[in-house]
């Protein structure tokens, strides 16, 4: 899709680099001017230290004064966001291009040993040295994965190779600083001794590789899971449809599974229809019927709110490959394992390093079949357009008695912080080019301490990633940590018995982004690698490796030390009791009715997230504490403490501070409350017993996090898994008793209330 221009105060929309599909090139010194049609941020993950630029203050667009450069924030976050334009605000601030952003469009927006020993900008440097690089032997196939190309680049300072002015530090020493050549001049190793991985040419440095050769190890088991579309017919009386398409697991992956750890690796996408507008992929703990069995359904329950929405019934709409609510394999409810989700930009949609991957199955999370639900958005209501997109799981086996076959001893784990897909009480204004979403949440860690007590209270996060619809112009993902002194955890004590979400934030102090995006953008939704080079880009303070991590990986390049060998990466920590601050930011200028926050595509969601590697079987969620919707005024386009300064809020307003945050852990549903739990739900429908029932069923400390889950569910309109109340090593709680044990507590909410 092309992408669509915006403008807005909150977040002027700030591109890294293009992708030009017509290109008007005007030589003149130094810069290029550009007719911009396609922009995608993500390019600067194609070319080495992309992201990590220092914004210096001789460079356009980076004095201190530009807030939306972070640089008066975070001097370690000041990096130059519109790499390859004449402003480092980005190309939606200026069409021009600077030489670099004209080099690596002319090289077909590749890293190509070309263009990294040309010297772009004139300053006696050439690109490489300026972006790390300079024997040319960065890999972009390496850099996915965590091997090889995406080590920490050498500690210099980076500078930008499309300026003169701005050019490496004194403290970048080459081994032989006397040398004519580039390559003597840094030591290189001969072009001839590189792999297959890296081409001697002129071409691109990184060769094409399959997803298989790219994520998996050497002589690593490789399993496959492949789901599709089944040539679906894509309805044209609506404009946005929901199809699910539910695959029963062969019965000898469901025991494989259950015995040994399988680990997904990658999840691919075979894109075949412009009118798919993103995938949702989930685990069933139950298989479904074979006469529905890899059967492309419409969703009737996300039809039926579409329907609603348009005022119309479903006497007056012909949309096929239906089923009834009564008939239809009900994903929605049973089908919750969160696998991953695909949209525009993020290819590969599940992506982990060759030293981790995510947890498919297990003894305490069955899995009898896979979902993947698709949302079409059939922008012009065309009629016979056949979609057979595709999704495939690629994963791995390891048989934890074989420890060394076990070449992947890291756990890669979901971690959101906010998913709004629906909410009743939340709608943006329009006409507005500030409206936000803001919201808060807590940091809760339930770890398996081992002989690693830090990793009982702390995570180490690996990647972020964020998805918005059409009106999405921003993101961004903060980290707020106690202050350091006794005033405060004594104002973050009386601010959670009084849920005052001022004096809790007071005892706060914003510590590092985990990643802003002050240009986002619905065609490039790729996840972000937070923990590449994280040393250079948090504060050292801010990032470490728990020992049992960095335990694990000894034992790993101990017992099985084939090439590649694990690196040791420095992640940022995320702590037990940090608040995240997520904010979703939209532009409604062009908008003349409000806008929903719901399935439709013309719709909006928020959804900031991120994941952490474990070595121990660590868990952790992000308990909700405020959910805020704004409209800020002005000029005013700072985002922190942003539902402070706001012009005004919009709509209810979600507080539920004090709700999962006991210090002790207390809000923690035991064995004995599980137990009750399932014979709760499995007499629900016997009157009398249910009559008979009391809170004495479960522990206080169960029934409060439940029954404040559940009202802070039903006000916000934000669904929050039970999960969250069950310590991990509960295990897994199925889909039916969940449902069960929602009703159960909505109908106590209810007789208590009369």
């Amino acid at each position: 899709m092309a992408a669509r221009a915006r403008a807005g105060h909150l977040l002027l929309p700030l591109l890294v680099l293009i992708n030009v599909q017509q290109i008007l090139l005007f030589f003149s010194s130094p810069t290029a001017v550009v007719l911009v049609v396609d922009a995608l941020p993500s390019f600067a993950s194609r070319i080495p230290g992309g992201h990590h630029v220092p914004c210096h203050h001789t460079l356009p667009g980076c004095n201190s004064s530009s807030s939306t450069l972070l640089s008066t924030l975070d001097s370690n976050y000041g990096y130059c966001q519109g790499l390859g334009h004449a402003d480092c605000r980005g190309g939606m601030h200026t069409v021009q291009l600077n030489a670099f952003g004209a080099a690596f469009a002319a090289a077909a927006k590749t890293w190509t040993r070309e263009l990294c020993e040309q010297d772009s900008d004139g300053d006696g440097f050439t690109n490489g040295e300026e972006l790390g690089d300079p024997c040319c032997m960065w890999n972009a196939n390496d850099a996915v994965t965590g091997d090889g190309g995406a080590m920490p680049l050498p500690p210099w300072p980076r500078s930008h190779p499309g300026f003169a002015s701005n050019v490496p530090g004194v403290e970048l020493k080459p081994p032989n600083s006397r040398a004519t050549t580039v390559r003597e001049r840094w030591a290189c190793p001969p072009v001839d001794s590189f792999d297959d991985d890296v081409l001697t040419t002129s071409a691109a440095i990184t060769t094409t590789k399959s997803v298989e050769d790219v994520h998996f190890n050497p002589g690593e088991t490789r399993r496959r899971i492949v789901i599709s579309m089944g040539n679906v017919t894509v309805p044209c009386d609506l404009r946005t449809t929901y199809v699910d398409v539910t695959v029963n697991l062969p019965d000898d992956v469901m025991v494989e599974c259950a015995e040994k750890k399988c680990l997904i690796v990658a999840g691919e996408t075979v894109v075949d229809s412009p009118r798919l507008h993103h995938f949702v992929v989930r685990s069933c703990p139950v298989a479904i019927a074979p006469n529905q069995n890899a059967v492309p359904v419409v969703d009737p329950f996300v039809k039926s709110m579409i329907l609603k929405a348009e005022g119309r019934n479903e006497t007056n709409t012909t949309t096929g490959n239906n089923s009834s609510k009564d008939d239809q394999f009900n994903t929605n409810a049973l089908c919750d394992g969160y696998l991953g989700a695909w949209a525009p930009g993020a290819d590969p949609f599940i992506t982990s390093r060759r030293d981790s991957g995510f947890r498919l199955g297990g003894d305490d999370r069955p899995i009898r079949a896979i979902t993947v639900q698709a949302h079409y958005d059939n922008f012009d209501k065309k009629c016979g357009t056949i979609d057979d997109s595709v999704v495939i799981i690629h994963y791995t086996v390891i048989d934890d008695n074989l420890s060394a076959t076990n070449l992947r001893p890291l756990e890669e784990v979901d971690l959101p912080f906010t998913r709004i897909s629906v909410s009743p009480t939340l709608t943006l204004p329009p006409n507005e080019d500030g409206v936000f979403i803001s919201t808060l949440c807590q940091i809760r860690v339930h770890g398996n301490a081992s002989d690693d007590d830090a990793a009982a209270t702390t995570v180490e996060l690996e990647r972020a990633w964020f998805h918005g619809h059409l009106v999405a112009n921003a993101m961004y993902a903060r980290i707020y940590r106690k202050k350091n002194d006794a005033t405060a955890a004594e104002a973050a004590r009386a601010a959670a018995e009084a849920e005052n979400i001022t004096a809790l934030m007071n005892a706060h102090e914003l510590v590092t982004p985990i990643v802003d995006m002050p240009a986002w953008w619905f065609d490039d939704q790729a996840m972000t690698d937070i923990a590449w080079d994280a040393a250079n880009r948090y504060r050292d303070t801010l990032t470490g490796m728990l020992s049992s991590t960095r335990a694990a990986l000894d034992e790993r390049r101990k017992t099985a030390p084939t090439e590649p060998l694990p690196s040791y990466r420095q992640r940022l920590l995320l702590r037990d009791g940090d608040i995240v601050h997520s904010v979703c930011a939209f532009n409604t200028s062009t908008r003349d009715e409000p806008t929903t926050i719901g399935v439709q595509t013309i719709d909006e969601m928020c959804w900031s997230t991120a994941t952490f590697v474990t070595a121990v079987d660590a868990r952790a969620h992000c308990a909700p504490l405020q959910v805020y919707l704004g409209v800020l005024g002005g000029d005013d386009n700072d985002v922190d403490r942003i539902w402070e300064r706001a012009e005004h809020g919009v709509g209810d307003v979600t507080n539920t501070l004090g709700r999962f945050r006991n210090d002790k852990g207390e809000y923690e549903c035991t064995l004995a409350d599980v137990g009750a739990i399932r014979s709760i739900a499995s007499s629900l429908g016997e009157e009398d017993s249910s009559k008979a029932m009391t809170n004495s069923s479960l522990s206080r400390t169960c029934w409060e996090c439940l029954s404040d889950l559940v009202s802070a569910s039903e006000a916000s309109g934000i669904p929050q898994k039970f999960a969250n109340c069950f310590h991990p090593g509960v295990g897994q709680v199925d889909s039916a008793t969940r449902r069960g044990m929602r009703a159960y507590v909505l109908k106590k909410l209810l007789e208590e209330s009369a």
